[in-house]
């Protein structure tokens, strides 16, 4: 994990996918995934101070950054998912890989739908 202020990277070793990869590169419209095809994946983090350095599955990261009293939701995390496919960059929600824990809510005053849906952006 590397960065530098408030964002930072989480570079995955070669070979190493999350859970639900092939799921998630189905919904970017890749037919057929082949994971030998993944070159890279990156997961960008925001909203937080992290730890620099190795991080095992379930190890805290850091810690979350209070944001402006101004914002509806003061504490939380933001992130993508970038996978290099057949040399083309694809950026994934993390709703779309499977996930141990809760399952993700939806956050109130949300311009979203709470639903992933191909190139739903905030306007």
């Amino acid at each position: 994990m590397y960065g530098e202020g408030l964002g930072y990277q989480l570079v995955l070793p070669p070979n190493v996918f999350p859970s639900g990869i092939e799921e998630a590169l189905k919904f970017a419209r890749v037919e057929n995934p082949d994971l030998s095809k993944v070159s890279k994946i990156i997961i960008d983090y925001g909203h937080v101070i992290a730890e620099n350095g190795p991080v095992e599955k379930g190890e805290s990261i850091g810690e979350l950054v209070k944001l402006p009293a101004w914002m509806s939701h003061r504490w939380k995390i933001g992130y993508h998912v970038f996978v290099w496919y057949d040399g083309v960059e694809i950026a994934l929600s993390p709703t779309l890989f499977e996930q141990e824990g809760p399952e993700w809510t939806c956050v109130e005053w949300s311009p979203y739908d709470g639903e992933p849906e191909p190139h739903d952006y905030a306007p």
